[in-house]
């Protein structure tokens, strides 16, 4: 049984609060998992990805219960690896499938319970359903329960921040859990990197920048910006781009390396790219 996940707002900045409790945001994918007919693992969209992951059909879960929570693999460090968890989700092939769930296991990290035993509990407060959900698994090296501080968000965004995890989210306790909406009682902070970058060209077809970083006398590509542009600031570099132009092929548009600007990012990928790029301001 498939439950549209509850989604969390976004905060630039953490917050200390009695009313909340703040969590580790882990660097995987949401995942649903039900045991109403079966066990199936959803993502949050309701795609079935329960055959990708052999190592679901192993947890011991409570009949009839659902489980919200987030998919990763552990890398260097013990920090959560997306690359890797992606690597696991992408596989298709069962061969392929098998072999990585042995190079690459998945540990299901559990912060939520919706429904237990057949009962719907989505009514009831945070701290009830977390109260549930500790007597409701039996953690071992696939599953675990999320680990939480009372009401201290700034000081566990900053311990995420120096352990370079992805930041935190912050829960109200007596918040009920609203299925496939987006609410304040959830607010996210994200423990984002900023840089200053050079902008090397454009796509044609859709929008999205080429951007760059000054490595000495070169310009290493770091990636393709495409979040955070409003209009003017599109108009703005399309009315100076025919003046720095200096080629161009069926896909780009490509410049020379006069303007720059500032952005945020959640950190870097395996072939030196930024993770979800975000323009912030230009740098003149």
């Amino acid at each position: 049984m498939f439950i549209e996940p509850m989604l969390a707002h976004q905060s630039d900045r953490p917050f200390d609060s009695d009313e909340y409790i703040a969590e580790p945001k882990m660097d995987g994918f949401r995942l649903l998992l039900s045991t109403v007919d079966g066990i199936r693992g959803y993502t949050r969209h309701g795609n079935d990805v329960t055959d990708r992951f052999p190592e679901l059909s192993k947890l011991s879960v409570p009949p009839e219960t659902v489980l919200d929570g987030e998919l990763i693999v552990t890398g260097d460090g013990g920090r959560p690896d997306f690359e890797a968890v992606m690597r696991r989700l992408q596989a298709g092939k069962q061969e392929k499938i098998q072999r990585l769930s042995h190079q690459l296991p998945v540990q299901y990290i559990v912060f939520d319970i919706l429904y237990h035993r057949g009962q719907d509990i989505t009514k009831q407060p945070l701290m009830e359903r977390k109260a549930i959900l500790s007597k409701a698994i039996d953690e071992d090296n696939t599953i675990a329960t999320i680990r939480y501080v009372d009401g201290c968000g700034t000081d566990l965004f900053n311990v995420c921040s120096k352990m370079d995890l992805e930041g935190i989210v912050l829960k109200k306790k007596d918040a009920p859990y609203l299925a496939g909406k987006r609410s304040k009682a959830w607010q996210k902070v994200i423990n984002y990197k900023e840089a200053e970058v050079v902008i090397t060209g454009y796509r044609k077809s859709e929008f999205g920048w080429m951007i760059g970083i000054e490595e000495g006398n070169d310009i290493r590509p770091v990636g393709i910006l495409e979040l955070g542009v409003v209009p003017a600031e599109r108009k703005a570099l399309y009315e100076v781009s025919n003046l720095i132009k200096i080629a161009e092929n069926e896909q780009f548009i490509y410049l020379e390396p006069r303007l720059r600007c500032k952005v945020k990012f959640r950190g870097w990928t395996s072939k030196g790219y930024m993770r979800l790029p975000v323009f912030q301001h230009f740098i003149f």
